[in-house]
Parts: C-alpha cells; structure tokens; sequence
C-alpha cells in the first residue's frame, strides 16, 4: 500500500479480488480470467479465451472507512461490423451488501470482430478512472463487481482511507457450472 496526496494505493491481488481462478500480470495491471491458466492452455480457442476473461462473478471485495474509491480499468470494447454498438459494460459498488452506485468505462482498447472471415483484431486504448464518491463515513464491506460481459484489466485501485482484505466470511458457496 503506498500513500499519496491523501489516498492510498492498494496493489490488486487475490487477497481483494473474488470469483476469479487465476490472475493475469500484463503490461498495464492484472486481468482476471475465470479459468486456470493450465485449462486455457488446453483448449486454445479464441472465443472460449473471449468468454472466460470476461468477469462474470468477478468483483473486487475489501473493509474500509474510505467515502471515495477510484478504480483504472482497461476495458475491452467489442465491435462487431455492421453489427449496433454495444452497451458498456457495468461495474456495480455494494456497500455492506446494497447496491448504491454504478460506473461504466466508456472508452479502453477496441477488439474488432469480423464475424465473416472470423478475424479479429485489438486496437490498444486509454485507461479510464471510475469514481465512487460520497460513500458512508464508517467502516463498511465494499465490493466492486465487474462487467459480465466486457474483458477488464485492473490497473490500480485508490481509496481516501486505507482499506484490508474482508477476509473469508466461512458462508457457503453456490458454485454452478453449466452452459451458456
């Protein structure tokens, strides 16, 4: 944790993230993926590879008195020619369980999709803050969901106050496997 100008910069790492099997270092932060990286070694399959970096379920989870929470994410935006826009993937804050605010990236890299030759390729992009303000003055479990659907790169996370791993609440799991 380093501290400057009155927040404090927290490295991003299995301690705070939940619902991702493996953590990813790249040249700008961590991608989570929901499978390990031997079984993406196995099956090696551009959509399959699409799919699981997606953060379904993913979702940063920590204790702070923080009232402000900035997040830099790299988001993948999805093109498809000739195909509508797609919406912005949404990252979602809870606060001691309730939902109380929503940001989008609205920029970030760009992978195009040519659905007729099944081509794509990736158009590096900026990294985008979302901001959480005003959150309560106490000590709270935040979380941070990621998108379900839009690839997220991690790159840093910065609170007003320092914040600790939640630790594990020992309440069972659901663990559902299944097609979608």
């Amino acid at each position: 944790m380093t501290t400057r100008h009155g927040w404090t910069t927290t490295p991003i790492s299995a301690d705070i993230l939940r619902g991702a099997l493996d953590l990813e270092r790249t040249g700008r932060g961590v991608l989570p993926h929901r499978l390990p990286a031997g079984a993406r070694r196995q099956i090696p399959d551009d959509q399959l590879a699409m799919a699981e970096s997606q953060p379904s379920g993913v979702r940063l989870a920590f204790r702070t008195r923080a009232t402000a929470v900035e997040l830099d994410v790299v988001a993948t935006k999805r093109v498809y020619p000739g195909a509508p826009p797609r919406p912005d993937g949404v990252y979602e804050l809870l606060v001691d369980g309730h939902p109380v605010a929503r940001a989008s990236a609205t920029d970030g890299d760009t992978l195009t999709v040519d659905l007729a030759s099944m081509t794509s390729r990736t158009r590096p992009g900026p990294v985008e803050t979302l901001r959480f303000t005003g959150l309560p003055e106490k000590e709270k479990d935040v979380e941070i969901w990621l998108p379900h659907d839009e690839t997220t790169q991690l790159v840093a996370l910065r609170t007003d106050a320092p914040l600790r791993s939640p630790g594990r609440s020992g309440r069972p799991v659901w663990l559902h496997h299944g097609s979608s």
